[in-house]
């Protein structure tokens, strides 16, 4: 059997919500949400013009290349006020974990609680014109409450967590901390606490107390690191191994490569990603990077190690792969920055 209907296009959103509701007293349960697909998690101080501007010459989005969707967590409401000439949109003033508030339109929304205590958002980005100045526009795509026990840790453990991101004298909390257990393990990459044995990500094994000393470039890497050590005390000290530009990166991976073309050892993005505290994709896309640059062949370097001399001018696909290592270097500053000044309980 088949059938019809039609209705105005604002109804759509609230048919598909009372569709939903009828599905689930006719057949007791919901159907499962879709998934959905997260190109970076940021903090609300990256929301800026020049971000936007950066990343849109990916464009044109469309099917075969979709518009990118942005999220953040642990965001609380300042204001919501409807708009629109049947009120039936939202604009909402949101503030993130570290204080900063931004602007969010909300489309066809005015009907949706949202929750009271904090909940996570994603979201698309644009840039809008008003008496020719650029602005931010940023559209709510999807929410939800976070979970509140992490997924990555048991839900019958309970761990303690001690937050000393903001110490003055980190080297001496260190010492203390050593003093008073001896078998802790301290995590740290790149930029290590001088006098201490501290653990690479591949190297790192279980212990009671973990202390992350480095603050980490992605949240699978802290996943990562909370599956190996399996603790029931977390210290996070967290400091900023310092590569703070892809120019940096890009000098130390090229560095890397290097002493690597003089050794007899083979090439492993996960090890040179735990050398300079980055994750292992940024380091395969860094190494796309160096040889479409131009500078140097490596078309076979994954095979043979060697670095060859390259035609010196860039090749033509550099401009997408400049593209892509910029938003990867984007999304580890954003996770870091996230890291360091978010709600402790937040980052697990």
């Amino acid at each position: 059997m088949a059938a019809g209907l039609s209705l105005p296009l604002e109804n759509v959103p609230q048919f598909r919500r009372d569709l939903a509701k009828k599905y689930h007293l006719l057949y007791g349960d919901t159907p499962p949400a879709p998934k959905v697909h997260i190109d970076s998690e940021l903090p609300f101080e990256f929301l800026t013009t020049e971000f936007i501007t950066d990343f849109k010459r990916l464009a044109p989005f469309g099917a075969g290349n979709p518009r990118l969707l942005f999220a953040s967590r642990n965001i609380t409401t300042i204001s919501d006020k409807p708009i629109g000439r049947k009120r039936n949109h939202r604009k909402l003033v949101l503030t993130d974990s570290s204080g900063t508030n931004h602007e969010f339109l909300w489309w066809n929304s005015v009907d949706i609680v949202l929750p009271k205590g904090p909940f996570d958002i994603a979201y698309s980005l644009d840039l809008s014109s008003y008496r020719d100045q650029f602005q931010v526009q940023a559209t709510i795509q999807h929410f939800k409450q976070p979970v509140k026990t992490p997924i990555h840790i048991s839900k019958s453990r309970k761990i303690d967590l001690v937050d000393l991101r903001t110490s003055e004298n980190p080297l001496e909390d260190l010492t203390s901390l050593v003093k008073h257990d001896k078998k802790l393990v301290i995590w740290s990459e790149y930029s290590h606490p001088e006098g201490f044995k501290t653990y690479p990500r591949l190297s790192i094994k279980p212990a009671d107390t973990l202390v992350i000393w480095t603050t980490p470039p992605s949240l699978d890497t802290f996943n990562q690191l909370i599956d190996e050590v399996s603790p029931q005390k977390v210290i996070i000290i967290s400091r900023n191994p310092g590569i703070n530009t892809q120019k940096d990166f890009l000098e130390l991976l090229l560095g890397l490569l290097k002493h690597l073309s003089k050794s007899e050892k083979s090439y492993h993005p996960a090890v040179f990603a735990q050398r300079i505290s980055q994750t292992t994709s940024i380091i395969e896309t860094g190494l796309d990077w160096l040889h479409f640059h131009g500078d140097f062949d490596l078309s076979d370097f994954r095979t043979d190690f060697l670095l060859k001399p390259g035609p010196k001018s860039p090749l033509p696909d550099f401009n997408n792969i400049n593209k892509k290592l910029k938003l990867m270097h984007h999304e580890i500053r954003a996770y870091r920055a996230y890291f360091q000044t978010a709600d402790i309980h937040s980052i697990f």
